[in-house]
């Protein structure tokens, strides 16, 4: 950009595995208007987050119907608590993080029209939500079959016209999908290596479970599997009871069975890339963890529908439904608590790393010998494969990043 040599080549470019078009955008106005602030990542990120839960209000809203005996608003505090958990404090601290609430965002949007009144209208919507979701985080490829599904699904369109939305999604999804991978390189860090299959589907057993439970705990890995493995077993559990209500394709099911199809598809795909990298349960948390928050929204929001529909049959089966209900609430109290919980958990470690941060910054700031400014930054940067070298900093890439920062008085230099 400040060469005056920019190209949407070089916005449509990789990252990882990713192509960070709209961040990219973002990121280059927070450039130019502010000298690159990383304050303002920050606010953004926050505004994403709650922009994430008003798009969640607005449904419920709009599904209030669904809620006759407990309004959905008792459960407000329990969604907040989910999608404000420090649990993520990686990703609300770092700004090239706005990609995954970018994300997020545009797919709960995305959900949300499609589980209304579908029409043209909302199908056209609906798919420039996904090309934005795909464009801001690779996980937004999963938007489309998820999508499809739900379209399917739709009760409430005629046969013929539900087939042509089918067909125009279909060709929409194949346009993108195709887009997104024209001159697409593997990521240089390469896809992990099947192996021995028992032990390699273990691993990937545990790192998705371990992924699931995040969003109610950052440290121990144990935990969180176990976290993982009862969120799956409720989950499993209220389909079952909802298939018996003949409620399966209302709008209020198909919206969270959309959400919770993306998070358990995103969370798959996320174990199965980060297979060889052996991530600690705190860095899985604090950067994926966005997911796992999805995952167990979908559970609160389908117990708290689940047991305003077992209190409408009190009078049929006392007992049984009592318990039902008392359950749910049961439920609803211990995610509620557990996420507060590593939310504290998550404070700790982002105090952790804000504290390491300001130190590289003032030994940055004081030191006037080049060296020693390079010296610092190489235990922030980030580490790179290298030929036959692996996990390093590519020292010429961190000069060359210096240089630009400090000759246009960029960031920290500023």
């Amino acid at each position: 950009m400040f060469n005056h040599t920019l190209t949407f080549k070089d916005l449509w470019a990789q990252h990882n595995e990713h192509r960070f078009l709209i961040t990219k955008l973002i990121t280059l106005t927070n450039v130019w208007l502010t000298g690159w602030d990383l304050k303002y990542e920050i606010y953004l990120n926050v505004a994403l987050g709650i922009a994430i839960f008003l798009a969640l209000l607005t449904l419920l809203r709009r599904e209030a119907a669904n809620f006759s005996k407990f309004s959905a608003y008792w459960i407000l505090p329990t969604l907040s608590f989910l999608i404000f958990s420090l649990t993520q404090s990686r990703n609300w601290l770092w700004g090239i993080q706005m990609n995954i609430f970018l994300n997020m965002l545009f797919v709960v949007l995305g959900f949300v029209e499609l589980t209304s009144t579908l029409n043209w209208k909302s199908i056209l919507f609906a798919s420039f939500l996904g090309l934005l979701a795909t464009y801001s985080n690779a996980s937004g490829l999963l938007y489309w079959p998820v999508a499809l599904i739900i379209i399917y699904l739709n009760p409430h369109v005629l046969k013929k016209t539900k087939h042509k939305m089918v067909t125009f999604w279909w060709a929409t999804s194949a346009i993108i999908i195709v887009s997104y991978f024209y001159n697409w390189l593997p990521p240089q860090y390469g896809f992990p290596s099947v192996g021995e299959p028992i032990p390699t589907l273990l691993r990937f057993a545990e790192l998705s479970l371990g992924l699931s439970g995040s969003a109610l705990e950052i440290v121990s890995s144990k935990i969180a599997i176990a976290f993982g493995f009862l969120g799956i077993t409720i989950y499993v559990y209220l389909i079952l009871m909802l298939k018996k209500t003949k409620l399966l394709k209302s709008p209020l099911f198909l919206s969270q069975l959309a959400l919770s199809l993306y998070a358990i598809f995103n969370i798959a795909t996320v174990s199965f890339g980060r297979l060889k990298f052996n991530l600690p349960q705190e860095q899985l948390a604090t950067r994926y963890g966005l997911t796992s928050t999805l995952f167990w929204v979908s559970i609160t929001i389908l117990t708290f529908y689940y047991a305003n529909l077992r209190t409408k049959k009190l009078k049929q089966k006392f007992k049984l439904s009592l318990n039902q209900v008392t359950l749910s609430f049961i439920i609803i109290a211990i995610v509620s608590t557990l996420v507060v919980k590593s939310s504290f958990q998550g404070i700790q470690l982002g105090i952790k790393r804000q504290n390491f941060l300001k130190s590289i910054q003032k030994e940055v700031i004081s030191n006037k010998s080049p060296n020693e400014t390079l010296l610092a930054l190489t235990k922030v940067y980030p580490l790179q494969n290298y030929g036959n070298l692996n996990n390093v900093v590519r020292l010429a890439d961190l000069i060359n990043a210096i240089n630009i920062l400090s000759k246009h008085n960029l960031s920290i230099f500023k």
